[in-house]
């Protein structure tokens, strides 16, 4: 099953829960993933997107018992995943990244169910999530940009003059073109494009998009496609409409250009006719052509045409302004393509266990700071320790930190252990504020150390007396000697720089940070 695919299932999922998640973040977790496509790739993303799940292995009858919705594992070769949204004595609903809220018998769907689920745990999902506005982000943007539009097309006075229902049509035909080209150009430098994958295959069930638009014939010649020549021609046309105010002499131009353009729709249908396959966004092309022919029909007239120079070089400026931007745009799309699909290579290189442990193994071995004398976070009997040499004003320690903090509240099965790299000097502030923080260490109730440690690295003007506000060592607590021994541990194993991060006493490789460890470590 394609990363994209279950992509799209969690995104509905979450969605079902009401709370957005970015469906292009949910894919880059996925890229960091080990386990991928097993289920337990969905819950860990889940987990990350703070969603709080458990997997379960349940029989047929114990479904509907189970709260809706949830995901369920099916061993069919085309649907791996399947959100249920509800469950009777003899149907099913369901969806994925191609069914929306389909009906099927549970009989049917007992044929292919492995008997294994993902539910949510409803209670813990925090409020703050499901206030997420993330999801509304972009519709908003879309709507800003459409609003943008009209506020220039009416603030035109000519054109509004000119303005009638025929224009309206035709600007409205207009538009409907420019994004169907849009697509096209998306699909031709990205052919794996959710949205215009799931556009094609609700058209055709097998996909044909992709074979018609990489074919030989969906290229006007080397280094210029029909789905660039669609797309000048939709924006161009339409700045015309614009820029001309709706004149008799733009819609004359506007009618000729149109004609010249309707011998393609007979090659393209043609074609697609001959090969059996159909590509529905450039089905879609050809009949906006025809609509926008029937539109004006009322103007192929036999009269001369009446356009002057000043009509010439405003289709001429309207025509250029597309070409320019594509020209200058279609080089940045391709080499962002091309360096996405290379990270996407990286990323299965990089995050695969087999190869993470290799490469760990072949790294520096330190024997461990002992847990009395370091500040240890986490789980205390986890057999995985992280091991941070921080420093108290070392920016990149501040959000290694912060990191480590989040991996640790994602991770509740790890250990970290802190160790100041110090000069050891009380003048020196590094000294001043680790041998503070190691004082409180020195407590029963070890989780003031911690909390003191947090607020230090969040601070954003990192002030010593403020903060020994808040957490003092009182005359009370006795003076230890845990930052002597760390300095020695230090020493003893060179540390040159800080942060510096081991992983069971090896040295972490420098291109692993933090927060790739989340999935590595089972």
């Amino acid at each position: 099953m394609k990363r994209n695919n279950i992509a799209v299932v969690i995104s509905k999922f979450a969605k079902g829960l009401n709370i957005n998640i970015d469906h292009n973040k949910v894919y880059d977790e996925l890229l960091t993933h080990p386990d991928f496509p097993g289920l337990p790739s969905v819950s860990d993303i889940l987990l990350n997107f703070e969603i709080p799940n458990g997997v379960y292995q349940v029989t047929l009858d114990d479904l509907k018992d189970i709260p809706c919705p949830f995901i369920a594992y099916t061993s069919s070769e085309q649907v791996d995943l399947l959100i249920v949204h509800e469950v009777t004595d003899q149907n099913i609903i369901v969806s994925n990244e191609k069914l929306n809220r389909h009906k099927m018998t549970l009989n049917e769907f007992g044929d292919k169910f492995t008997g294994v689920v993902l539910t949510p745990d409803l209670e813990d999902i925090s409020t703050v999530r499901r206030a997420n506005p993330v999801g509304i982000i972009k519709p908003a943007l879309i709507t800003l940009l459409i609003l943008a539009a009209i506020f220039a097309i009416g603030t035109n006075p000519t054109f509004i003059n000119n303005f009638k229902w025929q224009t309206g049509l035709l600007i409205s035909i207009k538009i409907a073109g420019l994004f169907v080209s849009i697509l096209l150009l998306i699909q031709s430098i990205d052919s794996n494009n959710s949205l215009v994958q799931k556009i094609c295959k609700a058209g055709n069930s097998t996909g044909g998009c992709n074979d018609i638009l990489s074919s030989k014939a969906a290229k006007v010649f080397d280094g210029l496609t029909w789905s660039e020549v669609g797309f000048v021609y939709f924006s161009s046309t339409f700045l015309f409409l614009v820029f001309g105010g709706a004149s008799f002499n733009t819609l004359q131009i506007l009618a000729i250009l149109n004609i010249v353009s309707l011998p393609y729709t007979v090659y393209s249908i043609y074609f697609q006719a001959r090969n059996r396959q159909w590509c529905i966004l450039c089905c879609t092309v050809q009949t906006l052509l025809w609509l926008e022919f029937a539109s004006m029909i009322s103007l192929f007239r036999f009269s001369a045409l009446n356009a002057g120079l000043a009509d010439l070089g405003i289709l001429l400026i309207s025509i250029m302004l597309p070409v320019v931007a594509w020209t200058l745009l279609k080089p940045v799309l391709i080499k962002a393509q091309q360096i996405h699909s290379f990270k996407i290579q990286l990323q299965k290189l990089k995050f695969n266990n087999e190869l993470f442990e290799k490469t760990l193994t072949a790294q520096p071995q330190y024997v461990e700071p002992e847990k009395d004398w370091s500040i240890v976070l986490g789980n205390t009997e986890s057999s995985n320790v992280i091991t941070m040499i921080s420093n108290p004003y070392c920016t990149p320690c501040a959000k290694t930190h912060k990191a480590l903090h989040n991996l640790l509240n994602l991770r509740p099965d790890l250990q970290a252990r802190i160790v100041f790299a110090t000069s050891g000097h009380e003048q020196d502030p590094r000294t001043l504020v680790s041998r503070h923080i190691l004082n409180l260490n020195g407590l029963a109730d070890k989780s003031i150390a911690k909390e003191a440690l947090s607020a230090w690295y969040g601070q954003k003007q990192r002030s010593y007396k403020n903060w020994a506000e808040t957490y003092p060592v009182n005359s009370n607590i006795p003076h230890n000697d845990q930052l002597d021994r760390q300095i020695a541990w230090c020493n003893m194993v060179d540390i040159t720089s800080t942060p510096t991060l081991l992983l069971n006493g090896y040295l972490l490789p420098p291109w692993y940070q933090v927060t790739d460890l989340k999935y590595m470590l089972q």
